[in-house]
């Protein structure tokens, strides 16, 4: 009887695939993890901008702070209301006359994903946008 040498050979590179597969993987899952969040960066932003050019619209049209909170707030009701701030300058209407220009600026904090660069560095993601236009009325 015969043995064939071909069938007992033994493969050096058995699971070598399933090795540099387990390697690559977490390093993939982050890199589409950062991706996907900087996409939401984009979006917060875009939501803030067009929040900011509203409230700014309401000011120079109506000379009243309050309604143009509420529509930065009625623009942004899909972002954690806690985490933003509105700045609006000058602050007060009776300061404000036609002709002036009137800016308002938007912070927000980030948090999910983001907020491990948080506990890293100590500092906050903020996002700024700031919206100026001159004053139509009292």
């Amino acid at each position: 009887m015969r043995i064939d040498k071909a069938k007992f050979k033994i493969k050096k590179d058995n699971g070598q695939a399933a090795l540099e597969f387990t390697l690559v993987i977490p390093i993939l899952v982050i890199m589409i993890l950062v991706v996907s969040q900087l996409g939401h960066v984009v979006y917060l932003k875009n939501i803030l901008g067009q929040a900011a050019r509203e409230g700014v619209r309401v000011i120079s049209t109506t000379n009243s702070n309050h309604k143009a909170c509420e529509q930065i707030r009625k623009v942004c009701s899909t972002l954690d209301q806690d985490r933003l701030s509105i700045k609006i300058s000058p602050a007060a209407g009776a300061h404000r006359k036609v002709g002036d220009v009137v800016t308002i600026e938007l912070t927000f904090r980030c948090g999910g994903f983001v907020s491990l660069v948080r506990m890293l560095t100590g500092k906050d993601i903020l996002i700024n946008v700031e919206s100026s236009m001159r004053m139509e009325c009292y």
